[in-house]
């Protein structure tokens, strides 16, 4: 199945504005929509959605992921060795840029596996002293509105495209940072796939794709493709583009 998505890396992405980059969300949930098992979304996964992440994270120049979701779990973001080469036979480098939005720097070392500090990128509020920020050496600041204690978020994503090049974003999750991104509508397409497993009663430990507050505007989805693999469902939606808000939280 490792052609499915393969030729991604050639379609044409427009974001909604010139200076943003295109942003897609891949995530993976239970067929009553949790998105952990005990907090790990690993134990959910198959190893078909597994091979699908690895083909969308090979497409594209960066991978974001919360860093509530770095303490949460293990988490490795190399790309395959045969991935990896056929990003550099497109003249892209070996392995995207990690990008990590974190109000404290507080990540444990040992949970990031396969990064490098010379490809990862903080997100950090401006006006804060972070705890720790020897996983990286490239550090982004980012503008905070002090009654909401809110990141702004449109600039930060437009100096990722300006200062590191960063064309397409590929995001994680968790849950919470997938909510603030669609509030903010800065999201250009939504890769799910739906396991063939029940996991009950939803609460913090199983969240749903997207873990906050009702959205101000419901957002619809136009579907691009499904796919039916044995027991699972690949599904891909367009985002519509709508008016950008102008803050979005990270924890």
């Amino acid at each position: 199945m490792d052609e499915l998505y393969a030729d991604i890396h050639t379609e044409r992405r427009e974001p909604f504005d010139a200076e943003l980059p295109f942003v897609m969300i891949n995530m993976v949930c239970s067929l009553d929509g949790g998105t952990s098992e005990a907090g790990i979304s690993s134990k959910i996964g198959s190893d078909l959605d597994r091979r699908v992440m690895n083909t969308l994270r090979a497409s594209v120049d960066a991978i974001m992921v919360g860093a509530g979701t770095l303490r949460a779990e293990k988490y490795s973001v190399l790309t395959p060795q045969h991935l990896s080469k056929a990003r550099r036979a497109r003249g892209q480098p070996a392995q995207p840029w990690l990008v990590i939005p974190t109000r404290t720097g507080d990540i444990p070392e040992n949970n990031l596996l396969g990064s490098s500090p010379e490809t990862t990128i903080l997100l950090v509020p401006e006006d804060g002293a972070i705890e720790r920020h020897d996983l990286a050496c490239h550090i982004v600041k980012t503008p905070v509105t002090s009654k909401e204690e809110k990141f702004e978020m449109i600039q930060p994503l437009k100096l990722l495209k300006k200062r590191f090049g960063i064309q397409n974003l590929l995001v994680e999750g968790g849950p919470t940072l997938n909510h603030q991104l669609f509030e903010d509508n800065l999201v250009n397409e939504l890769f799910l796939t739906l396991a063939p497993t029940l996991l009950g009663t939803r609460s913090n430990q199983t969240p749903g794709i997207l873990n906050g507050p009702r959205l101000n505007t419901p957002k619809n989805a136009k579907l691009r493709t499904v796919y039916a693999i044995q027991d699972e469902l690949l599904l891909r939606y367009e985002i519509p583009c709508e008016k950008h808000q102008s803050s979005i939280s990270f924890r």
